[in-house]
């Protein structure tokens, strides 16, 4: 069943929805992995730096996702200015990736939490990450780390998988959180954005309830978990470094690189 796609679902006016998913990233503890600390916290010994034509800021330069290297990642426009509109690194996470090539014709900058794509010349939106991890055969890979696999609707239409997915909300608790993130308590647009659910909610190591939703993973906790994590608490999963751990993206395009000198002439990369 084919998936809603990222560059035809995308809502209009992120600008007037940033105060709210702002104001919902500030409760957020973010986590990758059931195990892992967050990762989303801007150090005050790696900064970023804005990247300037001219007069004009057309992006910035970030060593936070860099590790020991001292180089960062250039976000220039367009994923730039898509990036500020969809609530900047609180909403995204720090950049993880240049801009490289997918063997689909689009390009892709991966983000800590998020993908974001463009193809052609349209605008840049989110790509469905988690759908993406499935068709490259890293289901077991996302299975060890806690997160379910993708489940057949066994729909003959698309209306029909929409139904079928929607009553996969299960979780009353994780099915409020994605409304109220993704659609601001708008079920249409909540899918619309973040992309129809994969699976049905399960309970992993004990620990916590997953759910997996082409564009984003999200987790409700029903004990303490690590980095402060409380129980009652939902996270929301880092889909981008989920793409870097699993060995989908590799290579020069997730290579540190010093500020104004991202690779060039990267190889097409496989998403599908």
């Amino acid at each position: 069943m084919q998936f809603v796609n990222g560059g035809k679902s995308q809502r209009a006016g992120w600008l007037s929805r940033l105060a709210t998913r702002v104001g919902l990233v500030a409760t957020l503890v973010v986590s990758s992995l059931a195990p892992m600390t967050p990762t989303m916290v801007r150090a005050a010994d790696e900064p970023d730096e804005a990247i300037v034509e001219g007069d004009v800021t057309i992006g910035r330069h970030y060593r936070q996702a860099g590790g020991d290297s001292g180089n960062g990642y250039d976000v220039v426009n367009p994923f730039y200015s898509a990036m500020k509109e969809l609530g900047g690194v609180d909403w995204v996470g720090y950049p993880v990736s240049s801009v490289f090539p997918g063997t689909d014709g689009c390009q892709y900058q991966a983000f800590q939490r998020f993908l974001l794509q463009r193809c052609k010349e349209g605008p840049v939106v989110l790509a469905n990450t988690f759908q993406v991890l499935e068709e490259t055969g890293a289901n077991a890979f996302l299975q060890s780390r806690g997160i379910g696999g993708g489940e057949d609707d066994r729909a003959s239409s698309f209306d029909g998988a929409v139904s079928v997915r929607l009553a996969w909300l299960e979780d009353k608790e994780l099915a409020k959180y994605f409304m109220d993130y993704c659609g601001e308590g708008v079920l249409k647009d909540a899918w619309a954005f973040c992309g129809l659910p994969m699976n049905t909610p399960r309970l992993f190591f004990g620990q916590y309830v997953s759910q997996r939703f082409q564009r984003l993973a999200l987790q409700r906790w029903v004990a303490d978990g690590p980095g402060g994590i409380k129980a009652g608490a939902i996270t929301i999963v880092n889909g981008g470094d989920l793409l870097k751990e699993a060995a989908i993206l590799t290579g020069p395009a997730v290579t540190p690189h010093p500020k104004g000198k991202p690779p060039t002439g990267l190889a097409q990369i496989s998403l599908v």
